[in-house]
């Protein structure tokens, strides 16, 4: 995949959602454990593409014999083997060919772990921002309904108005209020996530800038058709590779049973 697929959040242009996911990349472990085993399934590839070459060994020593405080007798030898199998049949290249397949499977897992891990980090992120924004509401809403409370107590109090309305508003208030507690926990909710993703400590702190709203500048990139959709996943491209790789492996085994060509 490009490059641009990779960093597809930059497309929100929020600097604050770039450095929050570009921190849960950088200490996630599960990501530096695929790391380890792209790099494994590219060395196994390495060393599969070397039979394809000349094996070349080099020996050497030596020796020297005494008897009281002079030397009797010195040897030395020098030597060297080359082993060179000709794939007549295809047998080391196609094993070759599964090794990298198999590393790219690798590769393909590594971004679907990058790709799950971003997209946690962006939904707790703008589910912040939602809660955020509904606790912003809501106190609004608790502010006008306790104000129009004091006009209907003021209304009562110089005997315009009535009780029943004072005690229908004073419930009303405590509706609204009783609203704010879920929403604040609702919003730590979120909160608290981003700062697992990260692989911190939830310490209580808003990882969310102030105002930030769930607006957009600029349309949304097009997600193309579901058939596109479907060959931009990277675990979708892992699981093809590691059929191709399996092909791979039974068109080896088909040819470890044929005779081999050895130079000597």
């Amino acid at each position: 995949p490009s490059a641009d697929h990779l960093v597809w959040w930059q497309d929100f242009e929020r600097p604050k959602l770039n450095a929050l996911i570009e921190t849960a990349l950088d200490g996630n472990f599960d990501l530096a454990g695929a790391l380890a085993r792209v790099k494994q399934a590219q060395a196994l590839g390495i060393q599969a593409r070397s039979a394809l070459f000349p094996q070349l060994n080099l020996r050497a020593g030596g020796s020297q014999e005494f008897e009281g405080s002079e030397s009797q007798r010195g040897q030395a030898e020098i030597g060297g083997a080359l082993q060179w199998e000709l794939d007549l049949f295809d047998r080391i290249g196609v094993a070759a060919q599964s090794e990298a397949l198999k590393a790219r499977a690798r590769q393909e897992d590594l971004n679907a772990l990058r790709l799950a891990l971003s997209a946690d980090v962006a939904s707790a992120y703008f589910g912040a921002i939602a809660a955020k924004r509904t606790l912003d509401l809501l106190n609004q809403q608790v502010a006008t309904d306790e104000e129009l409370l004091e006009l209907l107590e003021l209304r009562f109090n110089q005997g315009i108005g009535i009780n029943v309305e004072v005690l229908q508003q004073k419930s009303r208030v405590t509706d609204s209020q009783a609203l704010i507690p879920v929403a604040e926990a609702n919003m730590r909710v979120f909160e608290n996530r981003l700062d697992v993703l990260m692989g911190k400590v939830p310490d209580g702190k808003n990882r969310v800038s102030v105002g930030e709203t769930l607006s957009f500048d600029d349309d949304l990139p097009p997600v193309g058709v579901p058939t596109d959709l479907l060959m931009r996943r990277p675990d979708l491209r892992s699981a093809r590779s590691e059929l191709i790789a399996a092909d791979a492996d039974i068109a080896a085994a088909i040819a470890d049973r044929l005779p081999r060509l050895t130079l000597d």
